[in-house]
């Protein structure tokens, strides 16, 4: 009974090695980078056109890099344009805070964590509460 039980722990670790063989060979490994740099609209397709352009160029077919340079233009141009359009078409069904906050992203604002306002009123610094509370005071006064 344990030579069967060998033998059929035999046969499937065989069957997987081949297996996995085979799935290796049919389906290779393809490795992409991602940079944080990339820009949203970038793809691994318009990477690809950017590398021919780049090959086209360093080996001196200047023709061929004037269609490649041509083609990334119009393919970055059409990408950013899609990519925006989603990102509007998405923001017109959000709140306006989360609408600004994605227009503050997209222009490269950075936003503020904290507000550091501070007031010297009769050498005291106030800020926060305090300061909110002595403004409201100044503008009731002034009624």
């Amino acid at each position: 009974m344990p030579r069967c039980k060998n033998s059929a722990t035999a046969l499937a670790s065989s069957f997987t090695n081949e297996l996995n063989s085979a799935v290796d060979r049919l389906f290779p490994s393809k490795v992409i980078r991602i940079h944080n740099s990339d820009k949203p609209w970038m793809t691994p397709a318009l990477k690809k056109l950017i590398y021919q352009r780049q090959k086209a160029f360093h080996s001196g077919n200047l023709d061929l890099w004037r269609h490649y340079r041509l083609k990334v233009r119009n393919d970055i141009g059409v990408k950013k344009r899609a990519y925006y359009t989603n990102k509007v078409q998405h923001l017109k069904s959000s709140d306006s805070r989360k609408w600004w906050d994605c227009v503050n992203q997209m222009s490269g604002k950075k936003r503020s964590a904290t507000n550091n306002i501070k007031i010297v009123k009769n050498d005291t610094t106030l800020s926060g509460k305090d300061l909110a509370q002595s403004l409201n005071t100044y503008f009731l006064k002034r009624e």
